[in-house]
């Protein structure tokens, strides 16, 4: 847990998202080669555990031999009782290095569980980076061309807006906004209004213009003027 969250607060410390996203493929590549050396592991006890048991009934097998020849020959039933015996602590012998290995197995099967955890973590956060990035780029270009929100709270509703975007509704609407902010700055030039010598220009646009550009105040005045102007002369 210590490890990947030192890999999370370094990644998040990273200020290009180029490198963000490097280091997350590299934490990504480095869990799934932890996921297949485990897996590796796994498939050399459980090929370890065939052989154990195949020994084991090759053990049994003899034992039963041998327990039928002492019924045979008297004689030899000593000879046969020990070895018997040591057969019997061959065999728990075996029996306790599978217990070993089924012991370790289980280790194995809690650390590629917690390999997984991380790994769907990683995911995770490397799906919000990739989300965040592209919101970000969203709206830094919706800022250079001057359609970003002018107050907090708009901005915010703005983000939002935009997060559940698809790339191709995202163009839809910045083009929609460009067109309108054209449409308004054209109708300001070719009417050119004065918001000093109106007193409806409490409308305005969240849009922001450059310098040499009409005024937010003075987009907003003009749109009012276009959605108003013929009802109040009227």
């Amino acid at each position: 847990k210590t490890e990947l969250e030192k890999l999370v607060k370094d990644i998040f410390s990273k200020k290009e998202d180029s490198d963000k996203k490097e280091m997350l493929v590299e934490a990504l590549e480095n869990a799934k080669s932890k996921l297949v050396e485990a897996s590796n592991l796994i498939a050399e006890k459980d090929s370890e555990i065939a052989e154990m048991t195949t020994k084991i009934e090759e053990l049994n097998v003899s034992v039963d031999t041998l327990t039928a020849s002492a019924t045979e020959k008297e004689e030899t039933l000593k000879a046969k009782e020990e070895e018997l015996t040591g057969v019997s602590k061959e065999l728990e012998t075996e029996k306790a290095k599978i217990a070993e290995h089924e012991s370790a197995m289980e280790k194995k099967d809690v650390e590629v569980t917690s390999m997984k955890e991380e790994f769907d973590k990683v995911s995770s956060e490397l799906d919000t980076i990739k989300t965040d990035a592209v919101v970000e780029k969203r709206m830094s270009a919706l800022e250079e061309a001057g359609l970003l929100r002018s107050d907090e709270e708009g901005v915010t509703a703005q983000r939002e807006k935009v997060s559940a975007f698809s790339d191709e509704e995202y163009e839809t609407y910045k083009t929609e906004l460009e067109e309108i902010k054209a449409s308004i700055v054209a109708s300001l030039k070719d009417k050119k209004i004065d918001p000093k010598d109106k007193d409806k220009g409490n409308t305005t646009l969240n849009l922001e213009g450059d310098d040499d550009e009409p005024t937010i105040k003075e987009i907003g005045e003009a749109l009012s003027d276009l959605f108003y102007g013929d009802k109040e002369k009227k």
